[in-house]
């Protein structure tokens, strides 16, 4: 039988443990490399390098790609947990924030900017992302007490709508239009 197992390394231990199994000819170890790594941060552990190449990739994709000039930096990333999937190298694929409820205005958490760069589409890094921001959110924002978890809310790009249901989302507004874009309120209960 056989049983499958993802490990999550950090991506420099991933490399270290690479090189040895590599140098070794007496030792057949098989690694698989993880497809990505998993960082969830509060916006004062994040280096400079690591908060420059979030807002370049939050330009890239929602001002140059998507052509929407609006102002991204709106003075609450510094109240945000930043939560990014990254390669081996520790490149950028995938991003997403998420406001704590005491900083939005209907009190629950919400998960916003999310994106995962064009050269990483197509591998399922949207789903994982949103999934480890729900997970976050339900960990830290729910009541411990009674085991309540907290709604959490999004404002999604319609055409994303079918993918934010199947996470669980509900949509709870007409489509409205921001910044030239056609959005939706969802909640997750």
């Amino acid at each position: 039988m056989t049983y499958k197992y993802d490990i999550e390394f950090h991506p420099k231990a991933f490399k270290e443990w690479k090189k040895l199994a590599q140098a070794s000819e007496n030792i057949k170890l098989a690694l698989v490399q993880p497809s990505f790594a998993k960082f969830i941060q509060k916006f004062s552990e994040l280096s400079n390098q690591e908060l420059h190449t979030l807002l370049k990739a939050r330009s890239q994709v929602f001002v140059v790609e998507q052509d929407c000039v609006y102002l991204d930096i709106d003075g609450l990333d510094e109240y945000c947990w930043h939560v990014r999937l990254t390669n081996v190298d520790n490149d950028l694929m995938a991003y997403c924030r998420i406001i704590p409820p005491t900083h939005h205005p209907l009190k629950l958490p919400a998960i916003g900017r999310v994106l995962v760069l064009p050269s990483h589409r197509g591998r399922g890094l949207a789903r994982e992302l949103m999934q480890t921001a729900i997970h976050h959110c339900h960990t830290h924002f729910s009541s411990s007490h009674n085991h309540n978890r907290q709604a959490i809310f999004i404002s999604a790009q319609t055409y994303l709508q079918n993918f934010y249901q199947s996470l669980g989302f509900e949509a709870v507004s007409d489509a409205y239009n921001e910044d030239g874009i056609e959005h939706q309120d969802m909640i997750l209960k």
